[in-house]
């Protein structure tokens, strides 16, 4: 039986929503490291995965700079899509209004 790889991590909290995905604060159980769970938006999901999450994983699975959230993993289970982030300590826009 295939496992479902969200039984990972618990959502500790909600720390953000827009057009493309929710993103939650979530703890990996085995290693207890802090990561940003971001849940896809699938409005259409006859239509598959949306344009966006295609090109948003195509660009950060590769990167690696310390600028740049490193993309950790990408779990599709029951129909959703879920990318797993490296937690920053602020989102983008905190950090543009600093």
């Amino acid at each position: 039986m295939l496992e479902n790889e969200l039984e990972k991590y618990e959502i500790i909290d909600k720390i953000g929503e827009g057009i493309y995905g929710t993103v939650f604060k979530a703890r990996d159980k085995k290693n207890k490291n802090l990561v940003a769970l971001k849940k896809i938006k699938m409005d259409r999901e006859e239509e598959g995965v949306p344009s966006t999450t295609i090109w948003e994983i195509a660009i950060l699975w590769d990167l690696d700079h310390e600028n740049i959230i490193a993309l950790k993993n990408i779990i599709h289970w029951n129909k959703k899509f879920y990318l797993v982030f490296e937690l920053g300590s602020m989102d983008l826009e905190e950090f543009l209004n600093q």
